[in-house]
């Protein structure tokens, strides 16, 4: 894990958006000139975690403090990748001990929460290939 300036510095860049240097820094409490000597990688460390907080939080295009944390060397990429990829749900529900509010599942509960979420995923697809086939038509239609 080290500080990546180049990557820091095409986050930044998205997080900057159509606004000044200018704009940003006082938008986020962060020096300016920091922010432009980041911008054309002038820095040999990275931004503390506190700046890197404040520039999340005034951030365009979805930029978040995990990106910029990543690019400047706090947060295992890898491992955060790895933590982001999705969980099967059934494999969750089998191998978790799980609470709602507080109460743990039984496996009767457990069952049930399945039951609601198969009912839930098809009736999800059933629109998604309606919507699609309406949307089919349209084109065709319109052509």
């Amino acid at each position: 894990m080290s500080f990546n300036g180049q990557q820091f510095a095409e986050l930044l860049r998205l997080a900057l958006g159509d606004r000044s240097i200018n704009k940003y820094g006082n938008d986020s409490d962060v020096d300016p000139g920091y922010i432009s000597r980041l911008l054309r990688c002038k820095t040999k460390r990275p931004p503390s975690a506190d700046i890197i907080k404040k520039l999340a939080t005034k951030a365009y295009n979805g930029i978040t403090a995990e990106q910029f944390q990543e690019a400047a060397g706090y947060l295992d990429f890898t491992k955060s990748q790895e933590e982001k990829k999705p969980k099967d749900l059934q494999k969750f529900l089998d191998q978790q001990e799980i609470m709602f509010d507080g109460v743990p599942l039984t496996e009767d509960d457990k069952a049930k929460v399945r039951k609601a979420l198969e009912i839930v995923f098809w009736d999800a697809k059933a629109q998604n290939k309606k919507a699609r086939a309406e949307a089919k038509a349209r084109r065709e239609k319109s052509d």
